[in-house]
């Protein structure tokens, strides 16, 4: 494998994990919504289901989404470019 192929493997390793790290921390906060209803009885959770599957969409859209547009402007010819 030539260096183009491995910096290629090391840009779509580094946004499938910074993918999987933010759909990890959007579980966690869940999470938290739910435990702090559940033990506090704290309002967090309104909306039930329907308001954790949609916080949950929206966060993996934008993650898909920027990652996407990162690896677009690492790999595309120019790479990306310093902003002066």
């Amino acid at each position: 494998m030539g260096p183009q192929t491995e910096m290629r493997r090391y840009i779509l390793l580094t946004a499938s994990v910074a993918v999987a790290f933010s759909i990890a921390l959007s579980t966690l906060w869940e999470t938290f919504e739910y435990i702090g209803g559940y033990l506090f009885g704290a309002e967090m959770v309104k909306g039930g289901l329907e308001d954790t599957m949609t916080d949950m969409m929206a966060n993996i859209s934008a993650s898909l989404l920027t990652a996407m547009v990162l690896c677009y402007q690492s790999l595309r010819p120019g790479g990306r470019r310093k902003r002066r």
